[in-house]
């Protein structure tokens, strides 16, 4: 298994090989009797524990500059202090009138948490969708399923679609239906022999990009330019339009990034290849499939609750392979905090660069995070990954 943690390549050893290996390094590292591969695991696992608990610092750090940034500016230590208070902490007043507690409260603070929360299933997501496919240019947005979302959304704003009692949410839902459908289209396409063959998916995704990419445009011909100016916004990556049905797909992100960090283990055999994973019990089929289907439950309700937000699920997963290691047990909730803190910071970014008006965050995440990922390969030669 250290191979496996140093994401080094396994796949050239074969199944037997591999099961020799494993037996030999377990016999040296964790059956000796002087404990000395007890003591290398748990020194690396402290390791990369501080690397997330330093993350995690930072994710915390982030989110209170974005609460703190706009047309508005109102001091990040500030921030927490009105946060603190109502969690019950009480500070004092001291410092802020109702008007800062207000912005921070009822504009800032949700608008934040949505950025974070869907940042932080991109970054998931992305880790999930490079394992499977063993692609490492693979992310949330390649199999199509934000397309279908995309469509859905396009098609909800020009006619008009709403839903009683919940303003706001007829647009996400009509996209969350829509990208069932394209997830739902691309599985049944991409099954083999009952196996879901990776290229078949990949070229399904691509294609179905396309076809629906230019039914959107012929919608797009028919709209008014309003309608037009507002699909495009959402598009981009909308974290303004905060309603009280949000609660909905943020409940269903949460669900599914717990659902695969319990899979991270299962992660770390898929990405020997299938013929290991095999070999060491793990039933590949039903392990790609469930995968498949969270990430894209996942995609569907990030995609309807803010837009299409590229790139952050192709850069998450990198930065954390390289921070921290190849074993997805600590890869998923790096990933998850990396592409939390790249989704508040963009936006804030968003907010400040040109106030009071705003950038698109999917915009801002695409325009940093195409060359950082350019620097990031320049820079890290060896980035970890097993192809």
């Amino acid at each position: 298994m250290e191979r496996i943690l140093t994401g080094r390549r396994f796949d050239e050893l074969g199944p037997a090989g591999l099961l020799a290996g494993i037996s030999k390094m377990t016999e040296r590292r964790i059956g000796a009797s002087n404990g000395e591969g007890r003591g290398f695991l748990r020194q690396r696992r402290l390791v990369w524990l501080l690397w997330l608990a330093a993350l995690a610092a930072l994710s915390v750090i982030a989110f209170a500059l974005s609460c703190a940034t706009g047309s508005v500016h109102i001091r990040p230590g500030l921030v927490a202090r009105i946060i603190l208070s109502k969690l019950g902490l009480d500070l004092g007043k001291a410092g802020w009138d109702a008007a800062k507690e207000t912005i921070v409260m009822q504009i800032r603070l949700p608008r934040v948490a949505i950025g974070f929360v869907v940042g932080a299933s991109l970054g998931v997501v992305g880790t999930a969708f490079q394992c499977i496919l063993r692609n490492p240019l693979a992310d949330p947005f390649i199999l199509g399923v934000s397309s279908g979302a995309a469509l859905g959304a396009t098609v909800a704003m020009v006619a008009g679609i709403t839903v009683p009692f919940l303003p706001g949410a007829g647009t996400g839902l009509v996209a969350f239906v829509f990208a069932m459908l394209a997830t739902l289209f691309i599985y049944r396409i991409s099954m083999v022999h009952g196996t879901i063959n990776p290229h078949t998916l990949i070229l399904c995704g691509v294609i179905l990009n396309c076809f629906l990419s230019s039914v959107m445009m012929l919608i797009y011909s028919a709209a008014s330019p309003q309608r037009v100016h507002s699909l495009l916004l959402w598009l981009m990556g909308d974290l303004e339009g905060v309603s009280d049905w949000m609660i909905v797909p943020m409940l269903i992100l949460a669900a599914g990034i717990a659902a695969l960090a319990l899979l991270g283990a299962s992660m770390n055999t898929l990405s020997l290849g299938d013929e290991a994973a095999f070999s060491l019990g793990t039933d590949v089929a039903r392990v790609k499939r469930a995968i498949f289907v969270i990430c894209a439950v996942i995609v569907g309700a990030g995609v309807s609750a803010t837009g299409m937000i590229g790139f952050v699920g192709l850069v998450a997963p990198h930065i954390s392979r390289t921070l921290v290691c190849a074993d997805h047990r600590f890869v998923i909730p790096s990933s998850a905090l990396i592409g939390a803190t790249i989704v508040v910071l963009a936006d804030a970014f968003g907010r400040w660069l040109i106030a009071p008006a705003e950038l698109p965050v999917g915009a801002v995440t695409s325009l940093i995070g195409a060359p950082f990922f350019i620097y990031l390969l320049r820079a890290k030669s060896k980035i970890v990954w097993t192809e």
